[in-house]
């Protein structure tokens, strides 16, 4: 009754459902104490919940009474853990590229430690970046959970790839360029194509799309243009979510 708050002492605390995790720890970071008088309803409670949720190794924290005897209380610390990794696979992309995606998610995956929302996350965005250096801009992720039998909470991480198509280069159009054609300064980008009907490795690589930045200014260069620099570029799509660059 939260308009008539009583007093208890703490008799006993009791942790339930913590297998790996240590049991006195989580007594003493809930600063609950055998001895400690406290009032319920009041802000201790409450405030036992948040620091034991901001460890971030449990899926759901309760603390229950289990019974009072006078105004002597005994409580409950009920969590259920986080699940650890057990191991981790790739579908939806072909074996050759699991070495590369190993290193990749490997920074953030670690065989037995607690998996959270933010591993799996980094873990995914990691894939992503992977293919889009590759002009697989469009690239999904998707990770899900599976308990794995042999482990006890244990899960196996799986990844389910969506390469989509590369996207393609519709056009690159040069501003300020007064005295040399853009077809000519598009002639020195070799990494960065426009689409062309005959023209199948068109697709966009942000380190190959810098080394064709450097190219052009290196024949602007040969051309008696020593200051020559690019002030600005833009890169956008359109409806067909292929690439233009300016």
């Amino acid at each position: 009754d939260y308009s008539d708050p009583k007093e208890y002492e703490i008799g006993g605390i009791e942790v339930t459902g913590a297998e790996f995790t240590d049991v006195n720890a989580l007594k003493s970071i809930s600063g609950l104490r055998v001895g400690d008088k406290i009032r319920v309803p009041s802000d201790e409670i409450p405030n036992a919940l948040k620091s034991l949720w901001k460890l971030r190794l449990f899926d759901n924290v309760e603390i229950l009474q289990q019974k009072t005897i006078g105004d002597i209380v005994f409580l409950e610390i009920h969590v259920t853990e986080r699940p650890r990794l057990s191991r981790h696979t790739f579908r939806g992309v072909k074996k050759s590229y699991h070495d590369d995606l190993n290193d990749e998610v490997n920074r953030f995956l670690l065989k037995g430690a607690i998996v959270t929302q933010n591993v799996k996350t980094n873990a995914a965005v990691a894939i992503q970046e992977y293919f889009r250096e590759k002009g697989y801009l469009d690239t999904e992720v998707k990770v899900t959970e599976e308990k794995d039998e042999r482990a006890t909470n244990s899960v196996i991480l799986i990844f389910d790839i969506a390469r989509n198509d590369r996207v393609k280069i519709r056009d690159i159009t040069f501003l300020g360029n007064e005295t040399i054609p853009d077809k000519k300064l598009r002639g020195k980008m070799k990494g960065t194509r426009r689409k062309k009907r005959l023209l199948s490795n068109s697709r966009f690589l942000r380190e190959k799309y810098t080394e064709d930045q450097e190219a052009v200014i290196a024949f602007y260069n040969t051309q008696g243009y020593r200051d020559a620099r690019i002030i600005g570029d833009s890169i956008w799509r359109d409806e067909k979510g292929e690439l233009h660059i300016d």
